[in-house]
Protein backbone atom coordinates (compact mmCIF):
# COMPACT_ATOMS: atom_id res chain seq x y z
CA UNK A 1 0.00 0.00 0.00
CA UNK A 2 1.16 3.25 -0.67
CA UNK A 3 1.60 6.14 1.65
CA UNK A 4 0.26 9.40 0.80
CA UNK A 5 0.62 11.48 2.87
CA UNK A 6 4.04 13.44 1.99
CA UNK A 7 6.35 15.92 3.82
CA UNK A 8 4.41 18.39 1.11
CA UNK A 9 1.03 17.19 2.25
CA UNK A 10 2.09 17.66 6.32
CA UNK A 11 2.76 21.73 4.79
CA UNK A 12 -0.32 22.18 3.10
CA UNK A 13 -2.18 20.95 5.89
CA UNK A 14 -0.77 23.06 8.45
CA UNK A 15 -0.40 26.04 6.55
CA UNK A 16 -3.34 29.14 7.39
CA UNK A 17 -5.31 29.16 4.70
CA UNK A 18 -4.76 33.33 3.80
CA UNK A 19 -1.16 31.99 3.52
CA UNK A 20 -1.74 29.36 1.00
CA UNK A 21 -4.43 31.54 -0.99
CA UNK A 22 -1.69 33.76 -1.41
CA UNK A 23 0.20 31.13 -2.71
CA UNK A 24 -2.33 30.10 -5.21
CA UNK A 25 -2.34 33.98 -6.22
CA UNK A 26 1.08 33.94 -7.12
CA UNK A 27 1.22 30.81 -8.76
CA UNK A 28 -1.52 32.32 -11.38
CA UNK A 29 -0.21 35.68 -11.44
CA UNK A 30 2.95 33.93 -12.83
CA UNK A 31 0.60 32.80 -15.80
CA UNK A 32 -0.59 36.32 -16.33
CA UNK A 33 -4.37 34.72 -14.91
CA UNK A 34 -6.02 36.99 -12.04
CA UNK A 35 -8.06 34.49 -9.17
CA UNK A 36 -11.13 35.72 -10.38
CA UNK A 37 -10.78 35.13 -14.08
CA UNK A 38 -9.28 31.39 -12.95
CA UNK A 39 -12.64 31.24 -11.18
CA UNK A 40 -14.76 31.82 -14.12
CA UNK A 41 -13.43 29.00 -15.77
CA UNK A 42 -12.89 26.62 -12.49
CA UNK A 43 -14.71 27.65 -10.11
CA UNK A 44 -13.53 26.11 -6.79
CA UNK A 45 -14.57 26.59 -3.24
CA UNK A 46 -10.75 27.49 -1.33
CA UNK A 47 -12.83 27.60 2.31
CA UNK A 48 -14.93 24.35 1.62
CA UNK A 49 -12.02 22.40 -0.14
Amino acid sequence: MHEYNTLEQDAMQSMPYDKWLGEVQEALNSINMSIDDWQNVWPFDFRKE
